[in-house]
């Protein structure tokens, strides 16, 4: 992958996890507050508000079903090399640099 398609996927990534967030913000009010407060109604299911098993068990479900959608949908795999940053020093398969002092600046293993 170049650079930019990179950019591309990691824009594409972001904005459908923000509009995800958004979604669930947004049906976490209708789900807790909304339509049965309208009503005046409260239906009740196991001796519980619906409202309270709506705003917090649909809405794990929910979330659950939506992430699930972004990671086999939206998101891609990639690799995190910078493969066009690549020098002949650091071309695949050479060794890579030393890091720190060798033997000849006066470390001794």
């Amino acid at each position: 992958m170049t650079r930019k398609e990179k950019y591309r996927q990691i824009c594409r990534e972001a904005r459908a996890t923000g509009l995800i967030l958004l979604a669930l913000i947004v049906l976490w009010c209708c789900f807790g507050f909304g339509g049965f407060a309208l009503t005046g109604a409260e239906p009740l299911l196991f001796g519980l508000p619906l409202w309270a098993l709506a705003g917090t068990l649909g809405l794990w479900l929910t979330a659950i079903v939506l992430v699930w959608g972004l990671t086999h949908f939206v998101f891609r795999d990639m690799p995190l090399e910078d493969s066009e940053a690549m020098t002949p020093t650091t071309a695949p398969g050479s060794p890579p640099p030393p890091r720190g002092r060798t033997k000849a600046e006066g470390r001794e293993d």
